[in-house]
């Protein structure tokens, strides 16, 4: 895992999860996730947590924030769904990362499924 110690490179290796999520199954998400994920105060392990995506999916980030010291991340996406409708809903999304720089919490509100 890189060194992580500004916003820019929190919002890099950001932008590295989302680039593996769009290259599923041909990667994988572990490197980015904790131990367990609370999603929506449902806690998951990494493999549950993979399953909430829809495969084929392509995510697009519009608007990203990051605070390195508060280890957050807000932000808003589009998500063209990868089960052969080629509906695009909107995510709004907040993440709470841990010491190793893995997800540990997920807030997310999805517009349009």
């Amino acid at each position: 895992m890189p060194a992580i110690s500004s916003n820019q490179d929190l919002i890099s290796h950001y932008r590295s999860y989302i680039s593996s999520i769009n290259s599923l199954p041909n990667s994988t998400l572990n490197p980015y996730l904790a131990d367990q994920i609370n999603h929506n105060d449902r806690l998951l392990s990494p493999e549950e947590y993979h399953k909430l995506i829809i495969p084929g999916s392509i995510f697009r980030i519009v608007d990203v924030l990051a605070s390195v010291e508060d280890r957050r991340i807000g932000a808003r996406l589009e998500i063209e769904l990868g089960d052969g409708s080629g509906r695009v809903v909107r995510e709004h999304v907040f993440y709470k990362l841990g010491e190793g720089w893995g997800i540990e919490r997920v807030w997310s509100m999805v517009e349009g499924l």
